[in-house]
């Protein structure tokens, strides 16, 4: 997601914008645990080179498995789908557990917000089912595999997770996050822990300031089929490609400008 954010009425405006995702991504089930943590990626990572598909180079040398499927065979599904998947609460809607009475005033005056000392690379948050439970799903929710939220780790950054109103209240009362992991992790419904980024844009005029945010779910294993010698489990391609989670992250995050017509951009016109 790219966010635009420029003054619509010619005068300057001094912005600061949160975002964050809630733990209720990384499962259908609420009373699952998750867990979670904070990191920067410094490295400059590139994806391994492969040949076309359509010729002898593909895979490659290194790619771990070439694999094959029997003509015939009986396949038992295993996950039965509800006729409406159950939405998490904290997404795309207000939550019923969001309790304003714990949540200060936003401040009435410039704040002063302090600059982040580590700045480079790219900064996540990463958030995943502690059980994780692979090839199984609730409520149309993966219950494995790895969420990362990024972006970039500028001076201007601060982050924090913890509870919702936690974290969205230290925001909303000083403009800032306040660069802190909570460590106590449990269950996806209990104090519903949220993931935020905090970017200071200071003042902004007529010229758009743009900030970019990324989130992606990396699961080592995606296919599962039945063939002559049994179920066979079969890596995602991506890993063939990137020897980390994070090298994927900072190589896709750093590839925005060639994929930026496909990408969701929001703009936010201030008055």
């Amino acid at each position: 997601m790219n966010v635009d954010v420029t003054s619509g009425d010619g005068n300057k405006h001094d912005v600061q914008l949160y975002t964050d995702i809630s733990a209720e991504w990384v499962s259908g089930d609420h009373g699952a645990n998750a867990q979670w943590s904070y990191g920067t990626i410094q490295e400059n990572a590139s994806p391994n080179a492969f040949g076309p598909a359509s010729k002898a180079t593909w895979p490659a040398s290194h790619a771990p498995k070439t694999y094959g499927s029997a003509t015939a065979y009986a396949l038992q599904t295993s996950v039965a789908h509800p006729d409406q998947p159950i939405h998490g609460q904290g997404q795309g809607q207000r939550p019923t557990h969001f309790r304003p009475s714990r949540i200060s005033a936003a401040p009435t005056s410039t704040p002063s917000i302090p600059a982040n000392p580590n700045t480079g690379g790219i900064a996540y948050h990463q958030v995943y089912r502690q059980q994780q439970l692979n090839f199984s799903e609730t409520n149309q929710q993966a219950d494995w595999g790895y969420w990362y939220y990024a972006t970039e780790n500028t001076a201007d950054l601060t982050h924090q997770s913890g509870a919702d109103v936690d974290v969205r209240g230290q925001f909303l009362a000083n403009g800032y996050l306040a660069d802190t992991t909570d460590t106590d992790y449990r269950a996806i419904d209990d104090d519903y822990p949220v993931f935020g980024f905090a970017v200071n844009l200071g003042m902004v005029n007529t010229k758009a300031s743009s900030t970019l945010f990324q989130l992606s779910l990396h699961q080592n294993y995606c296919v599962r089929f039945e063939n002559t010698n049994g179920n066979e489990t079969v890596p995602c391609l991506w890993t063939s490609y990137f020897d980390s989670d994070t090298a994927a992250v900072g190589t896709v995050y750093k590839l925005f400008a060639v994929t930026m017509p496909t990408c969701e951009t929001a703009r936010i016109l201030l008055q």
